[in-house]
């Protein structure tokens, strides 16, 4: 039989956690948009089902959001509990061509994918409850729960981990909404930046990982030490020469602006965050913009984009969803590319137990008005670029665009 959700042990949290704005603002583009992110594990060998599912189970005491549910303007804790799904795969390319194919995009997906010789598990998780930093972390848990059931032990549950709180984070304040109207306006004069035309077909999302090796970290490294400028800076730039744009959306995390300290068991939101330089900039100057925007998230350039997105939810409560997502590509976004680099993994995820784990890659789902995004991600020391498309857009993909963009970014 399997425990409940939330172990009888432990102190229960109240069965409604009141959500803060950012929240709010966030679950209503999660209504939107499919917002989520997607933690891919490749074990070699097999996990055993019965006991994987047992883990699942528990992940909630030390992840409460994991098993809520949204109800109007607050989180019903301990209502949905997280259970396993079991399916065939035959080789890694289905496991990833399966990664969008289906799920609700407002719930939590834990799937173990059954391949000939070793398993591969799938995590599915709104961006609404994870950052990449979270995310990883969730699966580190699941696997420590896990080796605890192998072992015939209950899982440890750290007492200092508290639940999702909106005080964590921030509420916007008269100065942010100032900076929103700024950059709205800006946005709306802005010149379009699009890979492909706007009207272009939509086709299915098709994902591929690159393994560039051990090599490409320490290159990225030494190139931006050259340069004088960061290695984000550097793949930015890159990307936007590959794809011949001079915007494009970032992912980026609140978790530097929270009002108290968040470790890596708190789960903490993303925004979107739209890069842009000058069209006609030289190469140093096209840096110091994009550095600059950088500098600005990370100086609380997010609380004003936080207050955009409440523009962005105003308009589609008058008009329809389609029309909303629409205008807001062609007004306001204007380019259809996603570069993020959540850097490197920091859970050293070696073992589910007996079995140890080959691989593991975390990349979100592009927005709506995306078409391409590539996510740099490091783990164990290997640079792995996860590069996702529309193949209306892209038939042919964009693997060989992403080794440009590595080239360039260091320097070969």
């Amino acid at each position: 039989m399997l425990p409940p959700a939330r172990p009888a042990s432990l102190p229960r949290v109240s069965a409604r956690l009141p959500a803060s704005a950012p929240a709010l603002v966030w679950r209503r583009l999660a209504e939107l948009d499919d917002i989520r992110s997607c933690e891919l594990v490749t074990l070699d060998g097999r996990l055993d089902a019965a006991t994987l599912e047992r883990a699942v189970a528990y992940l909630p005491a030390q992840h409460p959001l994991l098993a809520a549910r949204w109800d109007g303007p607050a989180w019903a804790l301990d209502v949905a509990p997280l259970r396993l799904r079991v399916e065939t795969c035959p080789d890694r390319d289905t496991a990833l061509a399966s990664v969008w194919s289906d799920g609700d995009p407002a719930e939590v997906d834990v799937t173990l994918l059954r391949g000939p010789d070793h398993d591969w598990l799938r995590m599915r998780v709104p961006h609404d409850r994870t950052d990449a930093r979270s995310g990883a972390q969730v699966v580190q848990d699941l696997a420590d729960a896990y080796a605890a059931f192998e072992a015939g032990e209950t899982p440890t549950i750290r007492a200092d981990t508290a639940p999702w709180d909106p005080d964590v984070l921030f509420r916007p304040r008269a100065r942010d909404r100032l900076g929103a109207l700024r950059r709205l306006l800006h946005d709306l004069f802005a010149r379009p930046a699009f890979a492909v035309p706007p009207d272009a077909p939509r086709g299915a999302m098709r994902v591929a990982v690159l393994d560039v090796g051990p090599d490409a970290v320490p290159a990225l490294k030494a190139h931006a030490a050259r340069e004088q400028t960061t290695v984000h800076t550097l793949l930015l730039r890159a990307a936007g020469r590959a794809f011949g744009v001079h915007r494009l959306f970032d992912l980026v995390t609140l978790r530097p602006l929270a009002s108290a300290p968040v470790d890596a068991r708190s789960d903490v939101l993303v925004v979107p965050w739209v890069q842009s330089w000058p069209r006609r900039a030289s190469e140093a100057a096209a840096r110091a913009a994009i550095a600059g925007e950088v500098a600005a998230v990370k100086q609380g350039g997010a609380r004003a984009e936080l207050a955009r997105l409440r523009l962005y939810v105003a308009l589609a409560r008058v008009a329809p969803t389609a029309l909303a997502a629409r205008l807001t590509a062609r007004l306001l976004v204007k380019t259809d590319v996603v570069v993020t680099n959540p850097g490197p993994v920091h859970v050293p995820l070696e073992r589910f137990g007996a079995v140890p784990v080959a691989d593991f890659v975390n990349f979100p789902r592009l927005p709506t008005p995306a078409r391409a995004g590539l996510v740099f991600t490091t783990f164990r020391g290997r640079l792995r670029i996860v590069a996702l498309w529309d193949d209306g857009a892209f038939p042919g993909g964009i693997e060989a665009a992403a080794r440009r963009v590595l080239a360039d970014a260091t320097g070969g």
